[in-house]
């Protein structure tokens, strides 16, 4: 007894700018689209409209609704408690009570014939589990599970260098008297191959070496899911979900360093063979639980617990041409997070168009992480104590929540909430012992107005508290090449970054459900943000606050049916981001754009489904302009390419389908050049530059799932 409310952001991408009131007539009966109707703001796509598509499970069905692509690749690992805010999908008109256990797995595990329709909901509605952002898609499944489901899947891999990988995922749904319940296993391959090439030189001057490296990171995960739901004789539902992961991981990276003469001729200089061991182990258990009183009030509960557990053991071997290897530096980095949250809620209506919700919400999250280096000093491997090396960072917040909806009219609508959170952070640990409180009133006001059934605008302000990594509380080691013996200081007295957010949307809609377009602006003032601040004189740095910044700019996302091209069963989905940013750099004191922010961000998906035995293809395609990574001693610049990810499939018998879909399938070269300074940047000199050729490995992966 699932319900899903799915907040499609969902775009278009052509701008009809008149349309007549027979227009407005077929919207409203969603006449030109069969099984796709219209009801007290609502867009609901019923069985009829999905039966001329080849689909086996719930994602597949959302991904037959111009628009909404985006929205299931929403994260919440890295959300701030519950929270008000979080995936615009929900299931029976709830999100799933979990963040690494997502939505989007979860619908994937829902077959398409429990699913009895999908609700698009424009503006406010009453009782959503989440903030309307925009848009809403309610996934409502059948009240009882009529039979036991089996959903299952196999695959196999094969990537650039010549790696295969199968996978594979199996899921059981069934019910238990008033217990509906869903199981779920999984093994999915991560695998990413790294070759690349490196030519240094100093600026204005001929090569003066270079090197080539094979890299390749490699494993598989293994997860388990599992989804309960029950419905109480008195109309009181529970929902409880789990969720546990293997996520090992193996990379290594070969290196041959050679010295280039002014004629070109390599000279070999170094061998260099780098292993890093992860073993990850996380799980994740939530819920929730609601009473809707006899006048139409509404109480629920929501928990989470969850821990993540680490050990990563990086070892750097090297040696001149004809030794053997010797491993010359060995880092291991030892994180164990726990997170666990209540959240209780009290909705009802005060009067006719206004409802108020109350409540609070606790949370304690705890790190406990070690650190250790060792170095060949030139008698083996020795001990080299670093700063801050163990810590035990705890933080308790407390939230008190306050949300209150008013509807005036049948167009115009008002969201508004006044949160206030109280949190206190401790960390211990050999070489520190500090203990801080905050206090922090987070407002938000969200208006809505309909302009007539095509045209919405949407407007609204937000303050935003950050979560804080607390791993920047601890000393860890630099990831970039060239820098892994580069200890990163942790930051005891790091603060949230605070967050103004104003935006501004334009949404308008195509007569008879053809495609939507939204369009967005916004701009975030920004205090107190969070990036790489300098320790001491030479390279090493730590997270810091280094003030103020902004982050301002304009989306124009999309959806789109293609019938009227003559393409029946196609659509078109994309957008296209203008960003731009402006930070302190603290090393050097000049305003800068914020890190990895590119300036242009576009992707489009075309996909066509035809009546030919299931036969669906299409292509995504993305990319984005350059930007650039700093640090204490370098500034590194990236100018990526556009990623084109093909798929095909069909469904040669009975409810099985067959893909064939690439990854990266032209295998693009991303250039990136590294200015490097001789310590720290705020007073060093360049001393060298580095230009890399960084090819993506493909992947192309046949899959066969299916039902019974």
């Amino acid at each position: 007894m699932m319900l899903g409310t799915l907040m499609l952001s969902c775009p278009l991408i052509a701008v009809h700018a008149a349309q007549s009131a027979d227009d407005s007539a077929a919207l409203s009966t969603g006449a030109a689209v069969s099984g796709v109707t219209e009801e007290d703001g609502r867009t609901i796509y019923d069985r009829a409209y999905f039966s001329q598509f080849s689909v086996i499970s719930a994602d597949d069905l959302l991904r037959r609704i111009p628009g909404v692509q985006d929205l299931l690749d929403f994260d919440e690992s890295g959300e701030r408690g519950f929270g008000s805010t979080g995936a615009q999908v929900l299931i029976n008109g709830q999100r799933l009570s979990g963040k690494s256990n997502d939505v989007q797995s979860a619908l994937e595990r829902i077959q398409a014939r429990q699913v009895l329709r999908i609700e698009v909901i424009r503006g406010n509605a009453p009782g959503l589990d989440v903030r309307s952002e925009g848009r809403v898609v309610n996934v409502v499944l059948e009240e009882e599970v009529a039979a036991s489901y089996i959903s299952w899947e196999g695959s196999i891999a094969h990537y650039s260098g010549g790696v295969w990988k199968p996978g594979a995922t199996a899921s059981y749904a069934g019910a238990w008297g008033r217990l509906n319940y869903i199981l779920g296993i999984e093994a999915a391959p991560q695998t990413n191959p790294r070759p690349r090439a490196d030519v240094f030189f100093i600026p204005g001057m001929a090569p003066f070496a270079g090197q080539r490296e094979d890299g390749l990171n490699d494993g598989t995960d293994l997860i388990g899911t599992v989804n309960f739901a029950y419905g109480f004789t008195n109309g009181d539902t529970l929902n409880v979900n789990g969720r546990v992961a293997d996520k090992g991981r193996s990379s290594t990276d070969k290196g041959e360093l050679f010295d280039l003469s002014p004629t070109g001729v390599e000279t070999p200089t170094l061998s260099s063979f780098n292993q890093f061991l992860t073993s990850r182990t996380q799980w994740e258990v939530g819920g929730d639980y609601e009473h809707a009183f006899e006048n139409g009030d509404t109480f629920k509960l929501l928990f989470l617990v969850s821990s993540d557990v680490q050990k990563n053991d990086r070892t750097f071997s090297s040696a001149v041409p004809g030794a053997p290897l010797v491993i010359n530096r060995q880092q291991i980095l030892e994180p164990k997070e726990q997170e666990k949250i209540a959240r209780g809620t009290y909705r009802w209506s005060v009067a006719p168009g206004h409802r108020l919700t109350l409540g609070a919400e606790v949370a304690i999250n705890t790190l406990d992480q070690q650190v250790q280096q060792f170095v060949d000093l030139g008698s083996g491997l020795q001990n080299v104590p670093v700063p801050n090396p163990d810590s035990h960072v705890e933080e308790t917040r407390f939230e008190s929540v306050t949300e209150y909806s008013w509807q005036p009219t049948s167009e115009f609508s008002v969201e508004a909430s006044l949160d206030t959170e109280y949190s206190r952070i401790k960390q211990t640990g050999s070489a520190v012992s500090n203990q801080r409180t905050f206090f922090f009133v987070r407002p938000r006001l969200d208006l809505r107005y309909d302009l007539s059934p095509q045209w919405q605008v949407r407007a609204g302000v937000t303050r935003v508290i950050s979560q804080l990594n607390f791993s920047d509380f601890v000393s860890s080691f630099r990831t970039e090449d060239s820098s892994d013996d580069v200890v990163v200081a942790g930051n005891p007295n790091l603060v949230p970054q605070k967050n103004w957010n104003y935006e501004v949307v334009l949404e308008h809609r195509l007569a008879d459900d053809q495609g939507v377009l939204t369009l967005r602006g916004f701009y975030n003032d920004i205090t107190d943000h969070i990036h790489k601040i300098p320790v001491g004189s030479g390279r090493i740095s730590a997270a810091g606050n280094v003030g103020s910044a902004e982050f301002y700019g304009a989306e124009l996302k999309g959806g789109l049916r293609l019938d009227w091209l003559g393409i029946e069963g196609a659509k078109i989905d994309g957008g296209v981001k203008f960003w731009n940013s402006s930070k302190t750099d603290a090393f050097t004191g000049r305003k800068i754009r914020m890190d990895q922010t590119a300036n242009l961000n576009w992707d489009v998906s075309f996909r066509h489904d035809t009546s030919w035995s299931g036969l669906s293809y299409g292509v995504d395609i993305n990319d984005r302009s350059n930007f650039f990574i700093s640090e204490s001693d370098f500034i590194l610049k990236f100018w990526p390419k556009p990623n084109i990810n093909p798929f095909i499939e069909f469904r040669p018998i009975g409810d099985v389908v067959v893909r064939l879909a690439s990854s990266d399938v032209f295998r693009p070269k991303e250039p990136r050049l590294v200015n490097y300074f001789d310590g720290n940047r705020a007073a060093a000199n360049a001393t060298f530059s580095e230009i890399r050729e960084w090819q993506f490995g493909r992947s192309i992966t046949l899959s066969v799932r299916g039902t019974f």
